[in-house]
């Protein structure tokens, strides 16, 4: 077969093309690279030295900061000392030593904030102990007099920062900022100046009784010394309006003395009242219902069904041939219309109320002829309820009672 193929078109010349350099790609990319480590570590430097030159600054070294604010109350700059102190909790802001109250009560009392009975020359910080957050140091001092000494501080760490970046306040020594504590019933709202005090719960125990109580604690944790205007205000007592002394170096504790207010007296009263005759019509038509009335888990598990019974015993409901089939309290009042009763914040909030009651009652018995006889009588009867205040609300807490039927 004939081969028809030229071979000649593969020897045949292309055209010919503008020629160019061949780009080095792969030398730019190393290069690219390179800079991009260097600018890694130099950035990484950068923070480094930041950080370490941030350390120096007193805010974020407590020791540092410590002789920054000795440093500054021995110099009397007042505003550079209140900028190391903490004043703050984790919620709000201290509202009793603000900068400007500060200032002012340093410039008027210049002596104040010494920490050493006389002049400072020279210091010496040494560390004490340290946990998490609060640092306690330990400064050596010599006076101007040659007299030695040695203070104590502690150190609180305000905020956890990345690196070295924490920052640090000093607490404020108690003997020269002190504290203020109001004891008073729980629930009440204490005030000093119009700012009201920080108030927590706690357990107290009656010194006479030994029973545990709920007691209010209101308290200014730091509060410059001076006359503050104190109001305390509850719901069930009067009004108290008075003076207080904060002094440095003491224990500036109150305990209030608060009064039943005529209103709360007469409530109370009228809820013993009620709750006599629920029981008593209760037990008398089997549908006590002890929901209705408040009582302390300690009447409730004790106490309850001991009235209870003695309540049934009276009205002979185990007696078949003697019943009591209408009750109706025609009178029912306090022995006396209205008490002084004062707590001073150290016994049990507890309120006696005694009543005399007046009743009628249809008594229904067989004749002998084997018929129902009812008879219309009255009497009179004595009964003596205990309330106390459990979480702000009255609850009674023991009932004793005798009516004769």
């Amino acid at each position: 077969m004939e081969n028809n193929i030229d071979f000649e078109m593969f020897n045949r010349e292309r055209p010919a093309h503008h020629e160019q350099p061949p780009k080095k790609k792969t030398a730019v990319k190393k290069f690219a690279a390179g800079k991009a480590v260097l600018a890694v570590i130099f950035i990484a430097v950068l923070l480094f030295g930041a950080a370490e030159l941030y350390a120096v600054f007193s805010v974020h070294n407590p020791e540092k900061l410590l002789t920054h604010y000795l440093n500054a109350i021995l110099d009397r700059d007042w505003q550079k000392a209140y900028g190391d102190l903490c004043f703050e909790n984790q919620i709000t802001k201290n509202c009793f030593v603000t900068q400007e109250a500060f200032v002012d009560y340093c410039s008027k009392n210049p002596d104040a904030m010494n920490p050493a009975p006389s002049n400072i020359v020279d210091f010496e910080i040494e560390e004490d102990k340290a946990d998490d957050t609060l640092r306690s140091y330990c400064v050596k001092y010599l006076s101007d007099d040659k007299s030695i000494g040695t203070l104590y501080f502690d150190v609180l760490q305000t905020k956890d920062g990345f690196l070295n970046f924490d920052r640090y306040k000093v607490i404020p020594p108690s003997e020269k900022i002190p504290s203020f504590t109001a004891y008073g019933i729980y629930g009440t709202s204490v005030k000093l100046n119009g700012i009201e005090l920080t108030s927590t719960d706690i357990a107290a125990a009656d010194s006479s009784t030994g029973r545990t109580f709920n007691l209010g604690k209101y308290t200014a944790e730091y509060i410059l010394p001076g006359e503050y205007e104190l109001s305390a205000s509850n719901v069930n007592f009067d009004q108290i309006s008075t003076s207080v002394t904060v002094a440095s170096g003491e224990r500036n504790e109150l305990y209030l003395e608060q009064k039943l207010t005529e209103s709360a007296y007469t409530e109370l009263c009228d809820t013993a009242a009620d709750a006599l005759k629920k029981i008593y019509t209760g037990v008398m038509q089997d549908n006590f219902d002890s929901s209705s009335l408040q009582f302390t888990e300690n009447f409730k598990e004790n106490g309850l069904n001991s009235i209870i019974r003695s309540v049934s015993e009276e009205l002979y409901k185990s007696n078949t041939n003697y019943n009591i089939t209408q009750l109706e309290f025609t009178s029912v009042k306090p022995e006396k219309e209205q008490v002084d009763i004062v707590f001073n914040g150290q016994n049990e909030i507890r309120i006696d109320i005694p009543l005399d009651f007046d009743y009628k009652y249809t008594a229904v018995s067989p004749d002998y002829l084997g018929s129902e006889y009812s008879e219309q009588k009255s009497d009179k009867g004595k009964a003596y309820f205990s309330f106390t205040l459990d979480d702000a609300v009255w609850k009674i807490d023991n009932i004793s009672s005798r009516a004769w039927f």
